[in-house]
C-alpha cells in the first residue's frame, strides 16, 4: 500500500511540475508586448501549413515542437489590428504556391486585405513563387512583387475522382453500404468504377462557382479580362520577367 501511495503522490508531483512549467512559459510569452514603432509594416507569412486555429492544447505542442504554428484566426486578427492601428502604415504579405490555404480561408484572408486597404493603407505582395490560388491571394493586395528568380505556374481548374471497385472486387471485398440520394456521391469511389452523371454533375457546378469567383477577382484586381485569362492560362509556365509582361505581377 504504501508503495501504491509513493507512485501515485510521485506521478501527481511530476504532473504538478509539468503544469507550472507550461504556465510559466504561457505566462513568459503572456507577458512579452512587442514595440510598434510609428509607421511601421505589419509582415504576413502565408507559407507551408496553416491550421484554422490554435488548439487548446496547442502549448504543449509548441513547447515540445518548438514553435507556434501559423493560423487563418491569427492572420485575420492581426490584419483586422493593422486596419484600425494608426502606428501601422501598410502591410506586406510574404505569399507563396506552398501555403495550404483552401478557397474558403483564401476567400477570408482576402476580405480582410480588402479592408485594410479600403482603411486607407497600402497592402503589398511579395511572392517567391505563385500558382492560380496564390494569385487569386495577391491580387487582393495593391501590388505584387516577386524576384527575377520566382516560378509562376498559372493553369486552370481541374479535379479527379479515384476508384477502387475493381480492386475491391479482385480482393474479394463487397463494400456494405446505403447510397440515401442521386447527389450523395461519397460511397461510389468503392460501388462504381466511374463518376455517375450526377456526381459529375455536382463537380461541376463546384468548378463553376470556384472559376466564376476567380475570373471575377482577377478580372477586377488585375484589369484582365476572361479571354486574356483563359490564353495565359494555357500557357502555363511563367518567368518572372514573363508574368510583369503578361500583367500577372507588378514589379520584379
Amino acid at each position: 500500500m504504501k508503495a501504491f501511495f509513493r507512485s501515485f503522490f510521485a506521478s501527481l508531483l511530476a504532473l504538478l511540475f509539468v503544469v507550472l512549467i507550461i504556465a510559466g512559459i504561457a505566462g513568459s510569452k503572456a507577458s512579452k508586448k512587442p514595440k510598434i514603432e510609428d509607421h511601421s509594416y505589419l509582415v504576413v507569412d502565408v507559407y507551408g501549413d496553416i491550421i484554422p486555429y490554435y488548439p487548446p492544447d496547442g502549448i504543449v505542442a509548441e513547447i515540445l515542437g518548438g514553435g507556434e504554428p501559423e493560423t487563418v484566426h491569427r492572420i485575420l486578427t492581426n490584419l483586422e489590428k493593422a486596419e484600425v492601428d494608426d502606428r501601422i502604415e501598410g502591410v506586406i504579405m510574404k505569399i507563396s504556391s506552398s501555403n495550404s490555404l483552401g478557397a474558403a480561408s483564401i476567400e477570408e484572408v482576402r476580405n480582410a486585405i480588402k479592408d485594410v486597404r479600403a482603411s486607407g493603407k497600402n497592402v503589398y505582395a511579395f511572392a517567391d513563387a505563385l500558382d492560380r490560388n496564390s494569385i487569386f491571394l495577391a491580387s487582393a493586395c495593391d501590388s505584387i512583387f516577386v524576384p527575377r528568380t520566382a516560378y509562376i505556374n498559372f493553369i486552370g481548374i481541374g479535379g479527379g475522382v479515384q476508384f477502387v471497385k475493381g480492386t475491391l472486387d479482385k480482393l474479394g471485398i463487397k463494400p456494405n453500404l446505403h447510397k440515401i440520394d442521386e447527389y450523395k456521391s461519397a460511397a461510389e469511389m468503392v460501388t462504381r468504377e466511374n463518376m455517375s452523371p450526377e456526381a459529375g454533375e455536382m463537380r461541376q457546378w463546384l468548378m463553376d462557382d470556384m472559376w466564376d469567383t476567380a475570373m471575377g477577382a482577377l478580372t477586377e484586381d488585375r484589369g484582365l479580362s476572361e479571354e486574356k485569362i483563359i490564353e495565359l492560362m494555357e500557357h502555363a509556365l511563367f518567368t518572372a520577367k514573363e508574368a510583369k509582361e503578361a500583367g500577372l505581377v507588378d514589379e520584379l
